[in-house]
């Protein structure tokens, strides 16, 4: 009976959806993260401000060496490229199970001259128009709520952005689980092929 209750746990544990938030209000963005009803709040964040400033101090007299070092160790794009290749496969596999559940966004267009706000109202859905198809390709989009308007009377555009996204605890382990062993594989080919130049 208590292995059904584990396996039952396990099960109710890779239905847990993973999250990201984001949110742009007039210049202020806010970015969470979210682990099934709990929120994190990554950006802004106080403590990575005090840190950029205390690290920015030690980064410019140690960037000539970093520069030196980089240059001796340049390698070409070929012995870099399988590398890359399994990192551009994982992010296409993850890519395909991430989930849109909420896009948002609202337009409040401003002019002085009304021509002017006219041409830009009808600019804007046409941006809107030709990006949705290409997200749309990309992602699965669950709800969505567009919206340009024109206010005659603003003295400056108002935007207005939010988009949550997850995926769940089982796909992001199966990801894990499958591109791992792509990466063991392909690291080993990699030694074995370096073990064989260096004999020969």
């Amino acid at each position: 009976m208590g292995w059904l209750i584990a396996v039952g746990c396990l099960l109710l544990l890779g239905l847990v959806p993973l999250g990201v938030c984001a949110r742009y209000d007039n210049g202020a963005t806010c970015v969470w993260i979210s682990v099934g009803f709990l929120r994190f709040s990554v950006y802004p964040s106080e403590k990575k401000a005090a840190k950029h400033d205390h690290n920015s101090k030690k980064s410019k007299g140690a960037r000539s060496d970093s520069n030196e070092n980089a240059n001796k160790n340049a390698r070409g794009i070929s012995d870099y490229w399988p590398r890359v290749q399994l990192v551009l496969d994982f992010l296409m596999d993850f890519r395909r199970r991430l989930q849109i559940n909420d896009l948002r966004f609202r337009a409040v267009l401003a002019a002085d001259d009304p021509y002017k706000l006219s041409v830009n109202y009808g600019y804007s859905w046409a941006a809107l128009g030709n990006l949705m198809p290409i997200i749309e390709r990309y992602f699965k989009i669950k709800n969505r709520n567009l919206e340009v308007l024109c206010d005659y009377t603003a003295e400056k555009t108002e935007i207005y952005g939010y988009i949550n996204m997850t995926i769940t605890v089982s796909q992001l382990l199966s990801i894990g689980l499958y591109h791992g062993i792509k990466v063991l594989r392909k690291y080993k080919s990699i030694t074995k092929k370096a073990k064989d130049g260096a004999v020969s």
